[in-house]
């Protein structure tokens, strides 16, 4: 499963809480980051860590970069409580990593050809009388090196099967079976800039299919 922006955004702003909350600890400073209860002009602010050390407190609150929802009021209202409790307010500007999107659209034909050169993999043909590969769906790509001589990609992908059991004649009859399935796979290969591969390794999970 791939995590989403908005999610990915929501983790990047904890870690950053408790990066911070380690390094203060570290620094002497006692924390708190309960969500205690301020007010200002009649309304709760919660600033996302509040540190102490002896007479010296320290309102932090977290923004991620470039995200739209920034709340004047509520910053003001922090300023406004923390000089209420002798307390400095400090912002902390979060930039998450930029995900990088990587397409490929021959990629899914690339794997289909080879796997069908290659012949039905052992693990695919035990599951029935005859196993036929229907196609290959190319998935996230978990990393990828191209330099001037080849390209090496790995990552996640889908095999979807046609399983017979019996023979053609039986499932003419209706006395045989044909039914579709799908696994997934992880793979590796390396080719050269015209697509050829040289090196190709896999490995296809069908625990799905015995359970």
């Amino acid at each position: 499963m791939k995590l989403e922006k908005k999610y990915l955004v929501k983790c990047y702003h904890d870690a950053a809480i408790l990066q911070y909350q380690d390094l203060l600890i570290k620094q002497g400073y006692e924390i708190d980051n309960s969500r205690t209860d301020y007010f200002a002009d009649f309304k709760v602010v919660h600033p996302d860590l509040v540190a102490t050390k002896e007479n010296k407190k320290i309102f932090y609150e977290f923004k991620i970069i470039g995200k739209k929802e920034f709340d004047l009021t509520h910053i003001s209202n922090l300023k406004l409580e923390a000089a209420n409790n002798g307390a400095e307010l400090k912002m902390v500007f979060i930039n998450p990593i930029v995900e990088k999107n990587i397409e490929f659209e021959e990629l899914s034909t690339l794997l289909f050809n080879r796997i069908i050169q290659d012949g039905i993999p052992t693990e695919l043909d035990t599951l029935s009388s005859h196993t036929r590969i229907k196609d290959v769906y190319a998935g996230e790509i978990t990393n990828i090196n191209i330099t001037r001589d080849e390209i090496s990609i790995g990552g996640e992908a889908t095999i979807s099967v046609s399983l017979q059991y019996g023979s053609d004649g039986d499932c003419n009859r209706d006395i045989g079976l044909e039914e579709n399935d799908s696994f997934s796979m992880t793979y590796s290969l390396k080719m050269d800039h015209g697509f050829d591969i040289s090196d190709f390794q896999y490995d296809i999970d069908t625990s799905s299919f015995y359970q």
